[in-house]
């Protein structure tokens, strides 16, 4: 048996390390020329959903690096005062299965150190730079086409390329993404003694935090892990680089296309020095631990995100080729689900595809199951990350005029 991933993002590669430990053969194609060619994001939310995933296809000293290097519980999502950075309120997050319009919850994780993580094990199965241009259905499965030349066999192809999906849009083009009007500008600082002697890290602990600056809603997320990266990795896996090495806070601002201006156009190009002046626009009159922020910020570690939503579709019929994480279900971050959907979406997968064998379920009725639990699930996220847009209003309200919590 073999399967093509399409994406070495963190659905893709949790998908090659459960196929990689069920001896299948496994090719992770990435059209990026590295696994960091672009900066995705600083800090994760892990709930029972993403860690039940990585816990099940990383190796046992891989999951005990994990464990220790978590960061705080997150388990709250913090309002601040905009004028001092007081705590106006905290909801608790008390979602669980079936309950998709509260966040889960969990703990806050290094994006760079899962996937590096994930990728330490399957490293030789990625072919970098390599872009799908197309690819073919067959009797006995899929011949996938590749803009290098590359021509590829597989039993199963899956798309796990994100939400500019190449195979998405193959595989289903109805499938579209509806622009959301949000823009993400997020920076990374790390977690310097002028950054703990402001009190605002202490405060704000593991929880993802909100606050405002007069109307435009702004975002912190500290990421102080249980045990520093460099020496977990020498304790337990020996030769891994976690990249980050240190204490650090994820921020940056949540805006409306409106907000931007001209700097809308070609926004999730923009280079990090240009993202870092209209920051220092932004926050020229907000509380001073945002030029804090500011001034101690990686110089290489700005970017930009348009925040899109998947459209849903109906059910379509099942063949060899897939989609997860999302390629398939694109989601706003309000309800901490994109990434441990997707890991989810890794785990069910390799289940349906571990199913078929001679004399058990064919290829059709396995991925027609999973992609059942896909729609279902995924969708249903997709919804609540659209209600939670009010809920942001109402939280930078809150901020803005603070009221009794």
């Amino acid at each position: 048996m073999r399967v093509i991933i399409v994406g070495a993002g963190l659905g893709g590669l949790a998908l090659a390390r459960f196929l990689r430990r069920a001896d299948i053969d496994v090719l992770v194609h990435e059209r990026d020329e590295a696994l960091e060619q672009r900066p995705q994001g600083a800090r994760i939310h892990l709930d029972e959903r993403g860690l039940g995933a990585l816990h099940a296809c990383l190796s046992a000293s891989e999951s005990r690096f994990l464990d220790a290097t978590l960061g705080q519980p997150d388990e709250y999502v913090t309002i601040l005062d905009e004028s001092d950075l007081a705590i106006v309120k905290r909801r608790r997050s008390t979602g669980r299965e079936g309950s998709p319009d509260a966040i889960r919850p969990g703990a806050s994780a290094s994006r760079r150190i899962v996937r590096r993580l994930l990728a330490h094990g399957v490293h030789d199965t990625i072919r970098f730079g390599t872009a799908l241009t197309g690819y073919t259905e067959h009797a006995a499965g899929v011949t996938a086409r590749f803009a290098d030349g590359t021509v590829d066999e597989a039993d199963l192809l899956v798309g796990a390329d994100g939400i500019g999906s190449a195979v998405r849009r193959l595989r289903l083009p109805e499938a579209t993404v509806n622009d959301s009007g949000l823009r993400l500008l997020q920076a990374k600082t790390p977690i310097t003694r002028e950054l703990i002697a402001t009190g605002v890290i202490d405060r704000i602990e593991g929880s993802f935090t909100l606050t405002a600056i007069g109307d435009v809603q702004a975002i912190i997320g500290a990421v102080r892990f249980g045990e520093q990266p460099a020496a977990a990795a020498q304790r337990l896996v020996p030769g891994f680089d976690p990249g980050d090495l240190h204490d650090y806070v994820m921020w940056g601002l949540l805006l409306r296309r409106h907000q931007l201006g001209d700097l809308d156009r070609d926004f999730t190009r923009r280079s990090p020095a240009s993202l870092s002046d209209h920051l220092r626009t932004v926050t020229a009159t907000a509380h001073p631990v945002f030029r804090l922020l500011l001034d101690q910020a990686f110089p290489d570690q700005f970017f930009g995100l348009a925040m899109g939503t998947s459209r849903e579709v109906p059910a379509w019929t099942p063949g060899r080729v897939t989609l997860l994480g999302d390629a398939i279900h694109a989601m706003l971050p309000t309800r901490a689900s994109g990434a441990n959907s997707a890991l989810q979406d890794a785990r069910r997968l390799a289940d349906a595809i571990l199913s078929v064998h001679p004399g058990g379920r064919a290829w059709e009725h396995a991925i027609g199951g999973y992609e059942h639990l896909l729609r279902r699930d995924g969708f249903q996220a997709v919804r609540a990350s659209l209600n939670g847009v009010r809920e942001l209003d109402e939280d930078h309200t809150a901020a803005v005029a603070p009221v009794d919590s």
